[in-house]
């Protein structure tokens, strides 16, 4: 995986000099085609896997504060440009009466932006928890009801496909997505969740509330579902296997 931030000679080269090029999303393929001088070159789509902790049915518990009560949505990570914040503060407003709660565990260059949004706009169904190290997420996890994954409205954004969908199915959690390319199709053909196009917050409410009115037999058949797609496309092991094989030529 090379940095967007490389130039495209510099890639190039690199691309020309390599045996086999691996790509953590299908949509970079054709990206990486357009710039290898040697189109006999084969690249593989070869996804990221969640961490172990995500994966095993026992860990540590921890004790944690408890979340608001209502049905609360759960976006765990980097509070930052990326994440269309003011979306999800948007989709908080017209929540705000319904018990809709939404719980936000991490850090980054906008949570002094949030933490005021919430003030200043009487947000009382947004909650911030702060930053916690990776070993409590797991406990995180299974306190929320859904799990929030978002990025804006940019091109470079449908190319990727951000790790914390693989920590999420792993965990066996439905995920609500506000997110474009592969993604978002990622979510909606795995059974687990919802996604919508990035920065529509009135379709992610709809989904919200969808999810909120699900019967528990429903909830239980799409956690299923996460945790058997991870199994079937992003274990470790399996991936570990793909790899040897590739190694084996």
């Amino acid at each position: 995986c090379l940095s967007r931030g490389l130039g495209d000679v510099y890639k190039r080269q690199i691309y020309d000099q390599s045996d086999h090029i691996l790509v953590s999303s299908r949509n970079f393929i054709k990206s990486v085609k357009e710039r290898v001088s040697n189109q006999d070159i084969p690249i593989t789509y070869f996804p990221n896997w969640a961490e172990d902790i995500f994966v095993q049915k026992e860990y540590e518990s921890h004790d944690l504060p408890d979340l608001p009560k209502g049905f609360n949505i759960m976006f765990a990570g980097n509070i930052g440009e990326a994440q269309d914040f003011e979306s999800i503060v948007n989709a908080a407003k017209d929540t705000l009466d319904q018990e809709i709660n939404w719980v936000i565990v991490g850090d980054g260059r906008k949570f002094d932006w949030l933490k005021n949004e919430i003030v200043e706009n009487k947000l009382t169904n947004i909650t911030l928890l702060g930053r916690y190290p990776l070993k409590v997420m797991p406990s995180f996890f299974e306190k929320a009801d859904v799990m929030l994954v978002s990025l804006k409205n940019e091109a470079i954004f449908e190319l990727t496909v951000p790790a914390k969908i693989q920590a999420y199915m792993a965990s066996g959690k439905i995920i609500l997505g506000m997110i474009n390319g592969e993604a978002n199709l990622l979510i909606n053909d795995s059974g687990c969740g919802f996604a919508v196009t990035a920065g529509d917050y009135l379709s992610l409410v709809n989904k919200a509330q969808s999810l909120k009115r699900l019967r528990e037999s429903e909830r239980k058949n799409m956690e299923m579902d996460a945790i058997q797609y991870y199994q079937e496309h992003f274990s470790k092991s399996m991936l570990f296997e793909k790899l040897e094989d590739i190694l084996k030529g």
